[in-house]
């Protein structure tokens, strides 16, 4: 027991010792001043090829783990720091003990770019790039369409639609393109015009078109009216410039239009004529109303008798003339003046000379001269101055009434006038030559 005391007490002593000694040590001995940390730096070239991790400060001897990742369409190349070392590990793990700067290395990526169109004969393309295209290319690609086509759609790798258009800019992605071009006849639609009210104008411009194509139609007005605008129902032309004007113009959409050229009547007023006479008591029914357009010469017709009726006059001499649009006037009467003309009886004797001309051949006879027995005296009958009085010609007036005749007489008209006449002197002359012979 007594033993285990001092050793106890030595033991003590001992510790006391040895921490006054140490202390003392570490007073006259400091330590070291640290390490001043090391700086490790990382970075990308180009800056978009990719990302890197790790870089940073260390202390002095510590362990350091660096990483780079490219980005889509670049590939890792190396890692590269001073003094001209690399690695074409994308990790790199180290102990810093110095300061230094590490670069992570990429390249672009080609990738393929194939375009094709449906149908040769319907249009083509022109390409900027095509084949190996590296990433991240500016594409310009212009679809080329035949005449009578057109672009219908395009196609990326088989399943991704383009807005269709007649070019495409874009830039090359990250992967393999296959663009297809589809062409397609350019469809016809039909463009029909109509005219409202039926019969007021005419239209031209009727047809199909090609959409695209340029249309124009034209309204014309008939006489009496005008213009008014196009009803172009669902089809909207309202930006359309002249869409009020009788000519229009506009693009062929892929629709069938339905045009309508509305007219309307120029401004008019009636006029009703009359007719009636002195004592403006009506001739005749009036007249059917006749339209008056305004600021256009204007005649009302009327007979120029009407029975036993002449025209005399028109009152207020209405009955042509101008009106015009700025007089306010209203319907209006024209009236026609007739009268009756007295009668008059004239009696018209007709006479109706009738010449007949008789050429008779004096008839020559041998007398021997006898002895006669005187009596009584006797003159002798002379055939010359007979027939040279007896005129040549014979005037017959004839009255226009028949006169009766005898039913033993023939009448004129019965027989030739030469032979009634040549008959009657005939007989004259017969009847002298026996009264003379007696």
């Amino acid at each position: 027991m007594r033993k285990f005391k001092v050793l106890t007490m030595v033991m003590l002593t001992l510790v006391l010792v040895i921490g006054t000694m140490g202390s003392t040590f570490a007073h006259n001995n400091p330590p070291p001043p640290p390490q001043p940390p090391v700086s490790i730096a990382v970075v990308a070239s180009p800056p978009e090829g990719g990302n890197v991790s790790g870089g940073g400060n260390y202390w002095f001897g510590q362990h350091v783990n660096l990483l780079a990742t490219a980005n889509p369409g670049y590939e890792f190349v190396n890692w590269s720091w001073w003094p001209n070392q690399s690695s074409t590990n994308s990790s790199l793990s180290f102990d810093a003990f110095f300061s230094n700067t590490f670069t992570a290395n990429f390249r672009v990526l080609n990738y393929n770019l194939s375009i094709a169109v449906n149908d040769p004969e319907m249009g083509s393309y022109v390409s900027n790039m095509e084949g190996a295209v590296p990433f991240n290319s500016p594409i310009e690609i212009d679809a080329l369409a035949a005449p009578g086509y057109r672009v219908l759609s395009w196609t990326v790798n088989s399943d991704s639609p383009l807005p269709t258009s007649t070019e495409h800019n874009f830039s090359m992605p990250a992967n393999d393109v296959s663009i297809l071009i589809t062409f397609e006849p350019i469809p016809y639609y039909d463009v029909t015009t109509m005219v409202d009210p039926e019969g007021t104008g005419t239209t031209t411009g009727d047809g199909s078109y090609q959409v695209g194509d340029l249309v124009e139609l034209t309204a014309t007005p008939a006489e009496h009216f005008s213009f008014d605008y196009w009803d172009l129902g669902e089809f909207d032309l309202s930006p359309t410039p002249g869409l009020n004007e009788g000519d229009i113009s506009f693009v062929m959409p892929e629709v069938s239009v339905e045009a309508t050229a509305m007219f309307v009547e120029d401004p008019y007023v009636w006029a009703t004529p009359y007719y009636v006479d002195n004592a403006d008591a009506d001739v005749q029914p009036p007249g059917e109303k006749i339209k008056v357009y305004l600021d256009e010469p204007y005649s009302i017709p009327h007979p120029a008798s009407i029975g036993s009726y002449l025209f005399a006059y028109t009152l207020n001499n209405n009955d042509t003339g101008t009106i015009s649009s700025e007089s306010e006037a209203g319907d209006f009467d024209v009236i026609f003046h007739y009268y009756l003309p007295a009668v008059i009886t004239n009696t018209v004797t007709e006479t109706v000379v009738v010449t007949v001309p008789v050429t008779t051949e004096a008839p020559t006879e041998a007398v021997t001269e006898e002895v006669v027995p005187l009596g009584e005296a006797v003159v002798p009958f002379n055939f010359d101055s007979f027939y040279d009085n007896m005129e040549m010609s014979t005037e017959e007036v004839v009255a226009e009434e028949e006169t009766p005749l005898a039913d033993a007489l023939p009448q004129t008209g019965q027989m030739p006038v030469e032979l009634f006449y040549g008959v009657g002197g005939m007989l004259t002359a017969i009847g002298a030559y026996i009264k003379r012979k007696k």
